[in-house]
């Protein structure tokens, strides 16, 4: 299945996907964030994201970071080293209106999904 989505009704949504050429480290680090969730949208299953569901969408996204790791890695220009970084609901809040062609999912369904990934890797 391809993925498509859409990022064109999100706020500040020039600076949310990849500007070809461009060398600005916010545009590079909201894309990146960007693309972390359209692809963690399988695993999230909620194929927008709005006010309404800004608080499951966070709540989902953040359980799967602390039970699988992070979506992203950054440079940290302090420890000069690359370091997991966790996505804030913020990062969330900035995509409002960003939608996906991911199947949604219930929240029994999203726990019963997230409780066989565990079973299985442990």
């Amino acid at each position: 299945m391809a993925i498509h989505w859409n990022v064109s009704k999100c706020e500040k949504s020039e600076i949310l996907i990849n500007k070809k050429g461009s060398k600005k480290p916010k545009d590079i680090q909201e894309w990146t964030i960007t693309e972390a969730l359209i692809w963690a949208g399988f695993q999230i299953g909620l194929p927008q994201i709005t006010k309404k569901n800004i608080d499951e969408y966070y709540k989902r996204v953040n359980i799967l970071e602390k039970i699988s790791g992070t979506f992203i890695r950054g440079y940290n220009k302090k420890t000069k080293d690359w370091e997991d970084m966790f996505l804030t609901k913020k990062d969330i809040i900035n995509r409002i209106g960003m939608t996906t062609n991911h199947s949604t999912m219930t929240d029994a369904k999203f726990w019963k999904l997230l409780r066989r990934n565990i079973n299985r890797e442990y």
